[in-house]
């Protein structure tokens, strides 16, 4: 048993984080004022530190890239992709025009426009199905980053 210095609640060492450091080996604080305080400081730090979001944004990318390659998440694919087509109607219905539109000869794949490889066709607006841009999957990824990063420095 244990005493969090945040709520003084007196909780078993099962609901506080091991930390090499202290003493016992575990966290003064609570898992659940831990949580807490990780929250609140996200919130402040999203609401006012851009140079934070950013790296933030790169670390969890790199995080998603590492838990790709080894496979995590991969069984709930199916899921994800059932929502995304919810989520996004425009957008899949751009995608079905294109790949329609391909199949039957009204439009020819490109190589990439930057770098000549394999690509994948870009939508700048989805609402013009058959306008698209050849990229690359790198140059394409690349694109939707910088335009998402453009998107949040101009909203600070």
């Amino acid at each position: 048993m244990k005493t969090c210095f945040k709520c003084n609640i007196t909780l078993p060492l099962s609901e506080f984080y091991k930390h090499p450091k202290m003493g016992d080996g575990h966290l003064g604080k609570c898992k659940t004022c831990a949580r807490k305080d990780t929250a609140d400081r996200v919130t402040e730090k999203s609401a006012t530190d851009l140079e934070w979001v950013l790296s933030e944004r790169e670390r969890q990318r790199l995080k998603s890239i590492r838990q790709r390659s080894r496979g995590v998440n991969s069984s709930n694919r199916a899921e994800a992709t059932r929502k995304y087509r919810k989520r996004n109607p425009l957008k899949w219905a751009a995608h079905c025009i294109v790949n329609n539109a391909i199949r039957v000869g009204k439009i020819q794949k490109q190589p990439c426009e930057k770098c000549g490889k394999k690509a994948q066709a870009h939508h700048d607006d989805y609402s013009k199905p058959l306008q698209v841009q050849w990229l690359c999957s790198a140059h394409h990824a690349e694109h939707h980053r910088n335009e998402r990063t453009a998107k949040i420095i101009s909203s600070f």
